[in-house]
């Protein structure tokens, strides 16, 4: 009998090294199989699905459900949602808290109204379903709130049962009631948000606010002695209004600029591309010389006229008894250095590109409006926003009830009154007071804005029923609204000045990117 030898026959060798590398692979399996777990990865196309490998996938994809029944394995061939009870999905939000549930839900919610529909998976029926259902409520106006009637309800929900809602969720939830610019909205769900507890400084300093005193003579103490101020007495202590010539100014820095412009097109521009024989040397010599040290001439006199009045008057130049006249005895104010102070400021204005003070500005605002329960948090207040506000709190909103009969819904608190007109004139001079107590020329920020409400105040009211209130006010008199405007001056500055830091915290986080206003009431809170 012949010796059968290994390397006379390779076929053999070949065979033994294919049991040899396919022993673990068949172990593996049916480890894997009686243990019910199954842990699959195949690079194979989708189409080339079969009965006993249903989870085959262009991409390699791992799968390690633990314990996995062969009724529940997923039959879309990817979702680790399982059709029969949504297993992983129940068993993870069961594992939650009731606080978590409650934050979760009320996040989706916001996110799904920010998004705008959000976006929608594919090839699973149960997420579908929710998206459908939540693309119909965004959609929906029904009730006066719109899109915010559920996450409002759900916090209100959450306040009755004393869930406390995480700050992510109430971020999300203020930042959505603002895209609805709708100040009733915003009021209401800062309202839930102070009763949930969530936030806390809304409107808290609205007591430190002081009143405009009267026309009669007050009595104010210190230390136990008593002391009597008129009105006229206190004002006269108090920081004036800082005057906005902004317009002025920038005429000014304009008619510099272009008589040197003109100047220099004329005498250096005009020979090189139209007068190259000499033809017009008078226009590219001599008017450009006499315009140049016509302005350089003016803004010497203008700077140190009382020097060369001094300088003249000593020298002998001139006959005896000539003098140049008082500046203050020319008209129009010549020769004073105002003009020359207004090119310089409008020069300033024009170039001056400062994102750190604008921040200041818009922090100085924003952090005004909370502090004093405005529910409008507009970066940069303006008259026409103020003057909407004003009148929107004075709107009824009613809706029928059960009985046949309307009543009130969401209620703003009146601003209408003395109290109302005065923190809305803090906050539209919160950023003057902020650029003020830094800078000595006001840039981003504009004191004409209060005057502004005021006078659309004037001129709106009587048209929108309300002349009563107005003539309560006393502002029709200008006397009476200067005085108005200097002291919410005075209390914008105590205000800010009181919360330096904290602005100064917010213009930092508004210059790193922070733009929502979820984002800023996170800063006030401490977040």
């Amino acid at each position: 009998m012949k010796k059968v030898s290994f390397h006379s026959h390779p076929l053999l060798i070949w065979i033994l090294m294919m049991i040899v590398w396919l022993a673990p692979v068949s172990s593996f399996s049916i480890a894997s199989s009686a243990n019910h777990n199954w842990m699959h990865y195949s690079s194979l196309n989708i189409n080339n699905k079969s009965e006993k490998y249903p989870y085959h996938h262009q991409s390699i994809v791992l799968y390690a459900l633990k314990s996995a029944k062969p009724d529940q394995v997923p039959s879309d061939g990817g979702s680790l949602v399982f059709q029969q009870d949504n297993f992983i999905l129940s068993s993870a939000f069961a594992a939650l808290d009731e606080t978590d549930k409650y934050d979760a839900v009320l996040t989706g919610l916001c996110a799904k109204v920010l998004d705008k529909g959000g976006t929608t998976i594919k090839d699973s029926s149960e997420t579908e379903t929710i998206n459908t259902a939540v693309d119909s409520y965004v959609q929906s106006a029904v009730s006066p709130l719109g899109v915010m009637e559920q996450p409002l309800n759900l916090l209100q929900e959450m306040n009755a049962r004393r869930v406390k809602a995480s700050p992510r969720s109430v971020s999300a939830l203020i930042d959505t009631a603002a895209t609805t610019g709708n100040v009733r909205i915003m009021k209401l769900t800062l309202s839930l948000c102070t009763q949930n507890g969530s936030i806390s400084n809304f409107g808290s300093l609205q007591a430190t606010i002081k009143s405009l005193p009267n026309k009669n003579s007050i009595s104010s103490g210190i230390f136990g002695i008593k002391q009597t101020k008129t009105r006229e007495e206190i004002m006269s202590d108090l920081q004036p209004m800082p005057r906005d010539d902004r317009m002025t100014e920038i005429s000014a820095a304009l008619f510099v600029v272009l008589t040197i412009s003109t100047a220099l097109f004329l005498k250096g521009l005009v020979p090189l591309l139209f007068d190259r024989d000499g033809q017009y040397i008078l226009y590219t010599t001599f008017f450009p010389d006499i315009i140049i040290s016509t302005l350089v001439g003016g803004l010497v006199l203008d700077n140190f006229y009382d020097g060369l009045r001094s300088l003249l008057r000593m020298s002998n130049i001139f006959p005896k008894g000539f003098m140049l006249p008082p500046k203050d005895t020319l008209p129009f104010g010549a020769f004073q250095g105002k003009f020359s102070k207004e090119a310089i400021a409008g020069l300033n204005r024009l170039i001056t590109v400062d994102t750190e003070r604008q921040c200041q500005s818009e922090a100085a605002a924003f952090f005004a409006a909370y502090s004093l329960g405005l529910p409008c948090f507009v970066f940069q207040p303006n008259a026409l926003e103020a003057a909407v506000m004003i009148f929107e709190s004075e709107k009824k909103m009613s809706q029928p009830t059960d009985s046949g009969s309307e009543s009130s819904v969401y209620p703003l608190d009146s601003l209408f009154s003395d109290t109302g007109v005065l923190k809305i004139l803090i906050w539209l001079l919160a950023p003057v007071a902020m650029e003020g107590l830094k800078h000595t020329q006001l840039i981003f920020s504009d004191p004409r804005e209060a005057s502004g409400f005021l006078r659309r105040l004037n001129e709106k009211a009587v048209s929108f029923g309300f002349e009563e209130k107005l003539d309560s006010l006393n502002i029709k008199n200008k006397e009476e609204a200067e005085v108005l405007l200097q002291w919410a001056y005075s209390e914008a500055c105590l205000l800010i000045r009181s919360n330096l830091k904290v602005c100064e915290e917010l213009a930092t986080r508004l210059a790193g990117g922070a733009s929502t206003v979820g984002d800023c009431i996170a800063v006030l809170e401490g977040w």
